[in-house]
């Protein structure tokens, strides 16, 4: 018996993690489609107090943060945790 991911992610919280930018609104929309919450921020503290209350499966992450470097947040996830799937995004155009 074959489960889809769809059905698998839909039972899932999501992390995201960006400024609040044009495009952050469509992301939300589209991670809606695939997860039961989406739970956003714009800043690694709320970042890291909503990975430990909600226990996301799944982080996704800007790397130019506007107060805050991505990279620094995936560092301290990374110490709690090896193996949460994240994934790295830029708003950057340059």
């Amino acid at each position: 018996m074959s489960i889809s991911l769809k059905k698998i992610l839909k039972n899932k919280y999501v992390l995201y993690v960006s400024n609040k930018d044009t495009s952050y609104t469509k992301i939300i929309k589209i991670l809606d489609i695939f997860f039961k919450k989406t739970l956003w921020t714009d800043n690694q503290k709320e970042a890291n107090n909503l990975y430990e209350k909600v226990n996301p499966r799944v982080i996704v992450t800007d790397i130019l943060l506007e107060k805050h470097d991505g990279f620094d947040f995936i560092k301290e996830i990374r110490k709690r945790d090896e193996k949460i799937p994240i994934i790295v995004i830029s708003s950057k155009k340059d």
